[in-house]
């Protein structure tokens, strides 16, 4: 991104994610998921179920099994300042295959940017997922990601937050920040860490900004199986503000 430079932050607005026509989500005894050894032993097999996409609201597992579609990138990052080489599948501070589902239409994500230019990437579409991605597939597709990307000089974050319609419950809107770590308690910690601060700059002190996210902060596990590092989103409800 022209005239983007470290400590500048990319925000990122998601205005479309279309998937192809079809999609598929596996499973495999060897493979990443969270209980994979476990059901090796009960015999799990190898298995890809194919999915019909062409809908496009919504997609048949099997008769009287319908789940909605809610496509999002699962890939979206810059470049760590970090030399050597960096592959995209565990996620970290500046983003990369967070495989957060509710970065859907209508999102808006902010990156720190670490090096010029920040060298953003994006891809690995999905259709749907559930929060921690537990086979190691969400209903994975090809498709089409369209933003519309802004720099933010001198933004001051340190880890990606978002801004999201749509976790339901007792809000219409929420802000987002995340975590990522190897521990996922470290992970938890860094993304509730980053929402306080996001609490203090609203004018609340250190202790009413951690009482006030206990009462109200979701924490949610966005994937748990791109090693080495767990993702954590801590979810703040906008509405509990009013003016949001």
């Amino acid at each position: 991104m022209r005239g983007a430079q470290p400590g500048d932050a990319l925000r990122l607005e998601i205005l479309d994610v279309r998937t192809a026509a079809w999609g598929w989500t596996g499973c495999r005894p060897d493979g990443i998921g969270l209980l994979d050894a476990a059901l090796a032993a009960e015999g799990l097999t190898a298995h890809t179920h194919f999915w019909d996409l062409r809908a496009g609201t919504h997609t048949d597992f099997r008769p009287g099994i319908r789940l909605p579609l809610a496509p999002f990138p699962g890939v979206i990052g810059v470049a760590p300042a970090a030399p050597g080489a960096h592959p995209t599948a565990p996620p970290r501070h500046v983003g990369g295959n967070m495989d957060i589902r509710q970065l859907v239409t209508g999102s808006t994500l902010w990156l720190p940017v670490e090096v010029p230019g920040a060298l953003l990437s994006a891809g690995d579409l999905h259709g749907a997922q559930g929060d921690g991605e537990v086979s190691g597939t969400g209903i994975e597709t090809a498709g089409q990601l369209t933003l519309r990307v802004h720099v933010e000089p001198q933004a001051g974050i340190t880890t990606p937050e978002f801004a999201t319609p749509t976790p339901g419950g007792h809000s219409r809107a929420w802000h987002a920040t995340t975590g990522h770590h190897p521990d996922l308690m470290e992970a938890a910690r860094t993304a509730l860490r980053a929402t306080l601060r996001r609490l203090q700059a609203r004018g609340l002190s250190l202790e009413d900004a951690y009482i006030l996210a206990s009462a109200c902060v979701d924490l949610k596990i966005s994937q748990i199986v791109d090693a080495p590092n767990y993702t954590v989103s801590a979810f703040l409800p906008l509405d509990i503000f009013g003016e949001d």
